[in-house]
């Protein structure tokens, strides 16, 4: 996951980057999602990486854009985000259609 992501839309208000408990739910149903939830590291969980939310199908189109830093030496495991340099096949991208509750309805890679 980027360390950071940031979006724009026709609807500005409906559209939000951060964590997501449905992250958690996704990965375990979708083998290819994994590590995108929460990480257990040394009895904790750590979320680090951020996650686009887009709240209304009137918030169409949306634009993101992230920036990929090189590593730094001696990060923690939990605070580890995805670094540069990394080419486009190295990326995926995914839609994931969560509920009100929280409920993962499906997911569907939208770049490799």
């Amino acid at each position: 996951m980027p360390g950071f992501i940031g979006a724009t839309s026709a609807r500005p208000d409906a559209v939000s980057s951060g964590s997501d408990g449905a992250l958690d739910i996704a990965q375990e149903r979708y083998p290819w999602l994994r590590g995108i939830g929460p990480r257990e590291i040394n009895g904790s969980f750590w979320t680090a990486g951020d996650a686009l939310t887009v709240s209304s199908v009137d918030a169409s189109p949306v634009t993101f854009v992230f920036v990929l830093h090189p590593e730094r030496d001696g990060t923690p495991p939990g605070h580890a985000v995805a670094t540069a340099p990394a080419a486009v096949s190295d990326l995926l991208i995914a839609l994931i259609n969560v509920g009100p509750d929280g409920q993962v309805y499906w997911a569907q890679r939208l770049l490799n």
